[in-house]
This record gives C-alpha cells, structure tokens and sequence, in this order.
C-alpha cells in the first residue's frame, strides 16, 4: 500500500525536529504536526532549555557585575537591573532559535502542519485544526515526540500571576525582592541562582527528603557551598497546606508543614512551582492502537524507541527519563536510523547530566 509520508512527526520539540532531520538526510518523506499555533520547537525552545539558559546568561552577568562594583548606592540588583530588559533579551534569542528551526525545516522539505494529532491505526494520523477541519494522512512509519507538561500542584493551583510554573515565570514582569520555590530539581535550581544572583530572597521548599542526592558528594558539596553564598535557605521533607493572600500586608502566605511536622508559614512576592512533569500522552491515540503505558502515563519503549505497536516509535520527554533536551535529540536521530534501516554505530549507555545553575556543574558516569 502506498502512504502518503514515509514518517508522520506528533510534535516539534528536539526528539521530533532531530528524527525530522535524520529521516530527511535519508530523502524521507515527512510530516511534522505541532499543536502549538504560534511556535515551533517544543518547550524546549519556548518555555524550557533556551529561556531558562538565556537568562541565565544575562543574570549571570549582573551577579559578576555586583560582585566588582558591589551594591550601587546600597541598591540591590533588582532595584538597578528591570525584568523587561531581560525578557528583551530572552525574546531575542527565542526569536532566532525559532527562525533556525523552521529555516532547517523548511531547508530539509519537512513538511509542517499546525494542528492535533491523534493516531488512529498503526499508519494514520487524524489531524484538527484550529478551525475544526480534520484530515487523516498516512505513513509507514509514525514518531511520537508530543513531550511533556508542567505537573500541577495538588493543594494549590497556578494562577498564572502569583503562583507561577515554568511557563509563566518568563511572563513575570518585575525581578522580585522574594520569591519561594516548590520543588528543588534541575529547573528549581537554575532558577533559584537566577533570582538570587540579581538579589531576591530565595526560599526552597523541597517535598522530597533531599536533592540531588545521585551526585558525586564533592560536587553536591559545592552546589550546597553555592545555594549558602547566595543566601537560599532549603527545606527539605515539607508538605505544602494552603496558599492564600495576606491583604493586610500586601503579600503570599504559604503554609506548610516542616520534617518534623511543625507548621510554618512563610511570605513572599511569588511562588514558582516545580515539582515534577507530566507526560502528553493523553489524547493522542495510544490508547485506540494499545500502546503499552507506565502507571504515570509515560509511553513504553524498547532499545530501538519502537513501542510494542510495529513501526510506531516515541521519543523525548514523553518516554521518561532523563528528560532532557540533548537526551531527546539523541533519541529522535536514533529512532530515525533504526526506522529506516540506517547504521548508527555503538551508542554509550552512558547519559551526561547537567545543571546550568550559577555557578553550572555536570558529570558523567558517576
């Protein structure tokens, strides 16, 4: 049966745009859906890796700033430096990394369409687009790389102002004097040397017994030496009760309760919450052909990212582990060379980890 795609692409991300690549050096013919209207690139290029290391970059330069100048006329950073400068640049480097994936695709004959895909059979997607129109396309081969969403807190919800996730902290338009942190994973981190290097008071608040607890104990050591010299306090081992408005003095209270089970309260500007993701998995189809799920919802994978489904394949952060956008390109190109019959040579089972905190570390192997 001829089909009309020899690979149909479910998102944009780095898994979806390295398989794109790989499978078009190879004179494939691909589709590539992405169900964001505005974007290309996943939140890897919107709302994760690349804004969270461009202001890194530029809060890194303030921190060295303040470090030879010291405080100017007693004024802390977020009193000299305002957020819309740093959006500024944010936006910039979104922009161009934006151009440089629809310039690559366009470049390669990927074609793109801007819609919800949904698999239907093991050849067939449905695609919806904003206007409620549907068309199914077909291919030999189909890739799931539709990512991963912020996971929602359970005794609170994201306002979207006050209590922040990963996307809106890059909507916020004032450098803040306080902010309280939920979680202390690789975001977590990054964020809280971020705003404590331009002067906010950062508190983190940890529902797990301690944090990167995997690392080698002389660079945990220096990350802990790091978080002391930027004065953020970490509580680890809490349980969050309530988060309400303080009208009388014009702040956020969060309650909660200590590893000891004593309750406390704190307050703050905002609260940013990073605790943990959840896989886009729903709605797409898995369920109608029987792709195999975990109890989270990630999708099942083998050595290859084929699914226990015949020529359908994920890749990224929908899989699990170790989320993360260098991982996920790796396994987009992978997933293509094993697809299409394409020698890949020895792979290391060995996965680099890196935090691009200030100062940033990494390892690998240990």
């Amino acid at each position: 049966m001829a089909y009309d795609f020899d690979l149909i692409i479910l998102g944009s991300g780095p898994a979806g745009f390295s398989c794109s690549m790989q499978a078009s050096k190879y004179d494939k013919k691909v589709l590539m859906v992405e169900a964001n209207e505005n974007h290309l690139g996943g939140s890897w290029i919107n709302s994760g890796t690349v804004p969270s290391k461009a202001l890194r970059e530029a809060a890194s330069s303030i921190h060295k700033y303040t470090q030879q100048f010291g405080d100017v006329n007693n004024k802390k950073p977020y009193l000299l430096f305002q957020m819309a400068d740093l959006l500024k640049i944010k936006d910039k480097v979104l922009q161009h990394e934006n151009n440089e994936v629809k310039k690559n695709l366009i470049k390669n004959e990927i074609r793109t369409l801007r819609g919800f895909g949904r698999i239907i059979d093991a050849n067939s997607v449905e695609v919806s687009d904003s206007l409620g129109s549907k068309h199914i396309y077909t291919a030999d081969h189909i890739l799931i790389s539709t990512g991963s969403s912020p996971r929602p807190p359970k005794s609170f919800k994201i306002d979207h102002k006050t209590i922040l996730d990963a996307q809106s902290i890059l909507t916020l338009e004032h450098i803040p004097r306080r902010l309280v942190i939920v979680g202390a994973g690789v975001q977590a981190i990054e964020y809280a040397t971020i705003f404590a290097s331009m002067g906010t008071k950062i508190t983190i608040l940890n529902p797990e017994q301690g944090y990167f607890d995997y690392l080698d104990h002389e660079i945990k050591e220096i990350l802990d030496e790091s978080l002391k010299n930027f004065r953020i306090s970490v509580f680890n081992g809490i349980k969050i009760t309530k988060v309400g408005k303080n009208q009388l003095r014009n702040c956020t209270e969060l309650h909660f309760k200590s590893e000891s089970e004593e309750d406390r309260v704190i307050e703050t500007e905002h609260v940013l919450h990073f605790a943990g993701r959840i896989p886009n998995s729903a709605n797409i189809g898995a369920d109608t052909i029987g792709i195999d799920l975990d109890e989270a919802g990630y999708i099942k994978v083998n050595d290859d990212f084929e699914t226990n489904v015949k020529g359908v394949y994920a890749a990224g952060d929908v899989i699990g582990y170790p989320q993360s956008a260098s991982a996920s390109f790796s396994q987009g190109r992978i997933a293509a060379c094993q697809m299409f019959g394409i020698p890949i040579g020895e792979m290391s089972g060995t996965i680099p980890f890196s935090v691009y905190s200030i100062p940033e570390f990494s390892n690998v192997g240990l």
